[in-house]
């Protein structure tokens, strides 16, 4: 039994190893210069003035359409219709958070990324 959740221990803390936040990514690119990033990343969806000189690249995922609210189906019962409004409310919540997730780098004018922003 020990040596089961030791394996499950090691296994979980191998994992949360590998996985790097938000935070940990858009500060790995810190002083590194731009293109490093659009040739990892791929190009900017906008690049837009920083007010300083500068430039802001904004990454944004590609927009996933919303399905359509389910319709009443004949013979249905009330619990059914709310519980299938309900789950296709969480589903287009996560899609509209989805849309509106951005990450945003502020590069200097010559090319060093000196800012970042991330939702």
């Amino acid at each position: 039994m020990i040596k089961r959740v030791l394996i499950l221990f090691a296994a979980f803390s191998l994992l949360g190893c590998a996985y790097k936040s938000t935070n940990e990514i858009m500060n790995s690119w810190m002083g590194s210069h731009i293109s490093q990033v659009i040739q990892s990343w791929g190009p900017p969806n906008q690049i837009t003035e920083d007010g300083a000189g500068g430039k802001i690249y904004i990454w944004q995922p590609e927009p996933i359409p919303l399905p359509p609210e389910p319709s009443i189906r004949p013979g249905t019962n009330t619990r059914e219709v709310a519980q299938d409004r309900y789950y296709a409310s969480l589903k287009r919540l996560k899609i509209m958070a989805h849309n509106n997730r951005y990450k945003m780098f502020y590069v200097r004018p010559n090319g060093i990324i000196y800012h970042w922003r991330a939702q």
